[in-house]
């Protein structure tokens, strides 16, 4: 019981910490809106891909995660996702 107990606080933990991180992401995406918005409007039917800056996000992720117990490479494909999503609402690729 006791076990449990704690069990079920750590998931409540983690179901904060998931509900703020869900909060951070739509309010990544509305910037990314933005930036889509101000791309068309200073250089229209430009390909919103950005090669160098991409990867300059991965690696800055995949640098923090070094030598923790979370994984680099996860933490990299997770971003990844991020940013290919981000990509689709950015504009037409």
């Amino acid at each position: 019981p006791e076990a449990d107990a704690l069990l079920g606080a750590c998931r409540e933990r983690i179901d904060a910490l998931d509900e703020r991180i869900i909060a951070l992401l739509k309010e990544r995406v509305e910037i990314v809106r933005e930036v889509g918005k101000l791309k068309e409007r200073t250089a229209p039917g430009r390909c919103p891909l950005r090669p160098g800056r991409e990867a300059e996000q991965v690696r800055r992720v995949v640098r923090t995660f070094q030598n923790s117990i979370f994984h680099a490479e996860a933490a990299a494909s997770i971003w990844r996702s991020i940013i290919n999503g981000s990509l689709a609402v950015e504009g037409n690729i």
